[in-house]
């Protein structure tokens, strides 16, 4: 896994995670995309209701946990993950939003959304790891092109774009 920890904090109310992802294992493990050292703050596939979920969480105050409903099963597929935070969002919903191949995430296992304007962990000046979080275990399968942007809110069509074939 990689690890840092910047000398100081940036925006934590608004940033944008994103990544190629490539499962290789399934089923039991907590396995970690990217995490906050020292707290419960991750984007892990989940096993607690059955597995294979993804679940972003941030437990600081004000902070939020969404699971999606559906499962990331295709140990053969790559999978574009983005996750987007911005809590200066009036509406809840519009708090976090979670992309999956461009297309965004609507139906939720559980969800609970940040309060409004809460400074949360990620982006503080804390480790940072990408491939595990504390808790959790070592992501196995492949992770390409991760980019972690502070202080903007991102959608999909910001790292790529799909032709006219779907590609």
């Amino acid at each position: 896994y990689l690890n840092r920890t910047p000398s100081s904090a940036g925006n934590r109310r608004t940033w944008t995670w994103s990544g190629w992802v490539k499962r290789g294992k399934l089923g039991t493990g907590k396995y970690s995309l990217f995490g906050g050292s020292g707290t419960n703050s991750m984007i892990r596939f989940n096993n607690d209701d059955g597995g294979d979920n993804l679940r972003v969480l941030d437990a600081a105050t004000g902070g939020y946990d969404l699971i999606t409903d559906r499962k990331f099963r295709d140990t053969s597929a790559w999978y574009h993950f983005v996750v987007a935070v911005d809590t200066t969002q009036s509406t809840a919903a519009d708090r976090v939003k979670i992309y999956v191949n461009g297309a965004q995430e609507a139906s939720f296992y559980s969800s609970s959304y940040p309060t409004q304007n809460a400074e949360l962990t990620f982006n503080n000046n804390i480790s940072h790891t990408i491939g595990y979080a504390p808790g959790s275990a070592y992501h196995d399968g492949y992770l390409a092109d991760v980019q972690f942007l502070d202080g903007i809110a991102a959608s999909p069509t910001d790292f790529g774009e799909t032709d006219s074939n779907g590609v």
